[in-house]
């Protein structure tokens, strides 16, 4: 008799483990100290192990990602080129000046195109050429051809022209206007301030750029040389009798600078003075560059001597009206003793 086949024991099931429990990590509430719990302990008011105060349990929220912030950008405004900083998605909008109340056109700077001939690298460097280098640089940028300006009155306004060069103030018609096209004698102090923004300094010679940032504009002069054979401007001479001299430093001998020459009086502002000859400084000298040396030494040689002459010439002039004055005063000595005699008699 054949057995039954056993039937497989089945043992009770293996235990299934329970999932583990989420862990979350948040800061105490007074000391910012680390807690970590489950997630159902959420909202259980417990003793930090840190500071031993009463905090409670929370799933801290992950931090919002901010938006990139705006990028700022400043512009001039179109009537008195007052700063104004904006969004640059701004672009393009009309908006009231905060400084002359008009209305201006939000736009990004950019540096206007000039010819080739006026953007160096290194203005020292080249040979002094005053209609290529030294000049006012070429605008051709229409954008620069009217640009409004207040007065310094407040109530008027005058028209400044970047291509050209021009002004519509008094000051420029009056003094300015004669001068070459791109000569510095056509900066007047409203050209000046106009010219002395970021985007437009760095074309300017080292010359001119010290001009523009000194704002008060310059009567038109010329181009001269200094004793060291570096370039110079003398501009003319106001009604005061005082010109102005830009020329390089002696310290650095890199920066241009301003100095004051009195052609009346014949002495400088503050008694600071460049390294030039006063000769130069005559405003009937037509020379737009000294001539040689030996020229030089010759003309001051004959100068010297026709001083030494003259000097002469004038004291033996006052010796010989000396002589004439004694004589006639012993004339008029004598005859007044005779008469004197005659009466005693």
């Amino acid at each position: 008799m054949s057995r039954a086949p056993k039937k497989p024991e089945i043992g009770p099931p293996p235990p299934v483990s329970s999932p583990s429990p989420m862990l979350i990590k948040c800061p105490c509430n007074n000391c910012s100290g680390h807690l970590e719990f489950e997630a159902h302990q959420v909202g259980v008011t417990v003793s930090c192990p840190h500071c031993g105060l009463d905090t409670v349990l929370f799933i801290p929220q992950a931090p919002l990602v901010s938006s990139p912030s705006p990028m700022l950008i400043k512009c001039p405004c179109n009537n008195c080129s007052g700063h104004l900083e904006f969004d640059s998605r701004r672009a393009g909008v009309t908006v009231s000046c905060p400084h002359c109340g008009l209305d201006t056109v939000l736009f990004i700077p950019r540096a206007p195109p000039v010819s080739s001939a006026s953007v160096t690298t290194d203005y020292d460097s080249r040979p002094a050429d005053p209609e290529s280098i030294l000049n006012l640089p070429e605008i051709t940028d229409e954008s620069f051809r009217s640009i409004k300006f207040r007065a310094s009155d407040g109530e008027n306004y005058y028209t400044v022209n970047f291509i050209d060069y021009t002004c519509t103030c008094p000051s420029f018609v009056g003094a300015h206007s004669t001068a070459p096209p791109r000569d510095p004698g056509r900066l007047c102090k409203h050209i000046c301030q106009s010219l002395n923004r970021p985007e437009i300094l760095p074309l300017l010679s080292p010359i001119c750029r010290a001009m523009v940032q000194e704002g008060f504009g310059i009567y038109t002069g010329r181009f001269d040389r200094d004793k060291n054979g570096n370039t110079i401007y003398i501009t003319g001479v106001n009604s005061s009798g005082w010109l102005d001299v830009f020329a390089l430093k002696r310290r650095d001998g890199k920066t241009y600078y301003r100095f004051g020459y009195n052609v009346n009086e014949r002495r400088w502002a503050y008694g600071v003075r460049p390294q030039i000859n006063e000769e130069s400084l005559n405003p009937r000298r037509k020379a737009a560059y000294p001539t040689s040396t030996s020229a030089g030494r010759g003309s001051r040689f004959l100068g010297g001597t026709v001083a030494v002459v003259g000097r002469i010439i004038l004291f033996a002039a006052q010796a010989v009206v000396g002589v004439f004055v004694a004589f006639f005063a012993g004339l008029l000595a004598s005859g007044t003793k005779r008469r004197r005699g005659k009466r005693w008699l």
